[in-house]
């Protein structure tokens, strides 16, 4: 009895060993998802601690390199200013020449706008009547014969020619005061682009570095003769040297038909699918600076003033703002697809129809003046004046590997009355 006793009393104490131990390993159990948590918790902690380390180290190589940066365009620059001021220079003797050459002009010839005058030779009184247009006096003393003719140059009165009814002699004719226009021309040419007709001086094609096989649309030429060249087919926008030498490319977001410059070396650039306008500056590589938002799809774009943009549609033709908004329509345009616009160095509209294979060109106010088709490709597509003022660039979709150069000209001679002007 003794020893059953026993035994009962050794399973109950291994019966509450076992249990105590069950105990402990349930309580373990309950704290093994805290303690899950707690590891969990110093892991994202330890994350969260690399990650703004690789941010800072990120933060001080992106400082780095806008450092490089600025000192490469600080470099730019340099040797761009460099390169403005022999231009420059350049330009200041040919503007001397220029004078120069006026001057002995002026001595030959007596200008009269919008002023009555009377100039006497040999006791006989010569009447000039007032016109709307600028004329030219052209005195010759010794004949004693005088003649009317436009004038070629934009001058502006100062003081009115005072006469008295006496024989005078070539030294004692008195010369008005003329001032010269602001902006010296590079050309000499009195007949007016309304009358001239284009004729084809020149094709070529340029250097493609990439090997792509070029397909050309939109084309423009800036002030010192770079060219700006839409590839339509491979959606990229090409810059090129007055010797259609090849110096930087710029991929474009949607394609484009046509282009422009707007003043200086900025661009705009038609993107027909968003119907919107695409600012570019043009330095020695392409950078984005804006955007216009268009109410209507726009193909071609030309630059009448800095505040002023021109667009063409499928069918019509619209001059915008700068801020997107349409001022008027150009009427009575006859275009079966309207897509290239340019002007020229009088204001005159040049619109290329690429369905009809022509260009219309439209004066300032909207008045259409001439229909180009002989000599013009099948399809055109751009146009874009040179810094002649009296030659453009022409693309079209027949030929979209060759651009075009049209010289605007007149076949005859230069008459005025019963004038001819050698």
């Amino acid at each position: 009895m003794d020893r059953l006793k026993q035994l009962k009393s050794h399973l109950e104490e291994y019966k509450n060993e076992n249990e105590a131990s069950f105990r402990k390993i349930e309580a373990t159990m309950k704290n093994i998802p805290d303690e899950i948590e707690l590891i969990r918790k110093k892991i994202n902690t330890l994350l969260d601690s690399v990650k703004s380390k690789i941010t800072m180290e990120g933060n001080v190589i992106l400082k780095e390199e806008s450092v490089v940066r600025q000192e490469e365009n600080q470099h730019c620059e340099s040797i761009s200013s460099t390169v403005s001021h022999s231009k420059l220079t350049t330009l200041h003797k040919t503007e001397e020449q220029l004078v120069y050459y006026e001057s002995s002009l002026r001595e030959k010839f007596c200008e009269v706008r919008h002023v009555d005058a009377k100039l006497c030779l040999d006791d006989r009184l010569l009447s000039l009547v007032k016109s709307n247009d600028t004329t030219i006096a052209k005195i010759d003393i010794v004949g004693k014969k005088h003649t009317l003719i436009p004038s070629f140059l934009p001058l502006t009165v100062q003081e009115t020619v005072h006469r008295t009814p006496v024989r005078l002699d070539a030294s004692e004719v008195k010369r008005k005061t003329v001032v010269r226009h602001k902006t010296p021309r590079k050309y000499f040419n009195p007949i007016p682009l309304k009358e001239c007709k284009p004729g084809i001086t020149e094709q070529f094609i340029l250097d493609y570095p990439d090997g792509k096989s070029p397909s050309y649309s939109g084309i423009t030429c800036l002030p010192d003769d770079r060219l700006v060249v839409i590839d339509y087919g491979n959606n990229t926008c090409r810059l090129y040297t007055s010797s259609h030498q090849h110096v930087a490319d710029y991929t474009l977001t949607s394609k484009s038909l046509c282009e422009c410059v707007v003043e200086g070396s900025r661009i705009a650039m038609t993107l027909r699918e968003l119907k919107t306008i695409q600012l570019l500056n043009v330095d020695i590589s392409i950078q984005p600076v804006g955007i216009i938002k268009t109410k209507l799809s726009c193909h071609g774009i030309a630059a009448l003033s800095r505040e002023q943009l021109v667009v063409s549609g499928d069918m019509n033709v619209y001059a915008y703002s700068v801020d997107g908004v349409i001022i008027f329509k150009y009427q009575h345009l006859t275009l079966d697809g309207a897509y290239g616009v340019a002007v020229d160095r009088e204001d005159n509209l040049y619109v290329v129809g690429q369905k009809s294979h022509n260009i219309h060109q439209v004066s300032p106010d909207g008045t259409s003046l001439q229909v180009f088709s002989n000599g013009i490709p099948k399809r055109p597509l751009a146009i874009g004046f040179c810094s002649s003022g009296d030659e453009f660039l022409l693309t079209a979709d027949s030929e979209r590997k060759l651009v075009h150069i049209f010289k605007l000209k007149c076949d005859s001679k230069y008459r005025y009355g019963n004038t001819l002007m050698h």
